[in-house]
């Protein structure tokens, strides 16, 4: 007999607290990431996909530099998409990492109200220029929410910047 066990959060006031303690170790400035997740909030609230890419970058530049000393967490995707996910889980906001589709994984969807914003997250060092919003279109990862308000987001990050060097989107053309 094997024992199975699915670990998750017992209410949303855990998840919360959670993800907001990953992101204040992330920020060293505890006013700053409040603020930034308030912004967050009120971006998505004005549906406006460019402001998520300057409120990210905006972030992302101001993690310190000591903090990637002796470490290669820049060097790999998941880092870059786990930030992006606490920022989005901090506010309480139905988010599923590495979705499952007919064609592939989602790495990020953010529900919103009656929107759905499909992110796919690339390091530049790896993949072509372009390559996530390509391949969110190329897998038609949009489809699965037809009928739905769907904006496709693709980032791509720099090791050696250690942030966003592409961001690109589009609304989703209903099938």
């Amino acid at each position: 007999v094997r024992n199975r066990y699915r670990l998750g959060f017992p209410n949303l006031e855990v998840q919360l607290s959670l993800t907001d303690t990953i992101l204040t170790a992330f920020c060293a400035d505890v006013q700053r990431k409040e603020h930034m997740v308030d912004e967050l909030y009120g971006v998505l609230e004005r549906n406006d996909p460019d402001g998520l890419r300057d409120l990210f970058h905006a972030f992302f530049a101001s993690i310190p530099h000591d903090w990637y000393r002796k470490n290669r967490l820049a060097d790999y995707e998941g880092y870059y998409a786990s930030v992006v996910y606490c920022y989005f889980a901090a506010l309480g906001l139905d988010v599923t990492p590495e979705e499952a589709t007919n064609h592939g994984r989602i790495d990020l969807t953010v529900r919103f109200g009656d929107r759905i914003y499909l992110i796919e997250f690339k390091v530049n060092e790896l993949t072509d220029a372009g390559s996530a919003l390509a391949q969110i279109k190329a897998h038609g990862y949009h489809e699965r929410f037809a009928g739905a308000e769907c904006y496709l987001i693709g980032i791509s990050f720099s090791r050696e910047e250690r942030n966003i060097t592409d961001f690109a989107w589009e609304r989703a053309v209903p099938a």
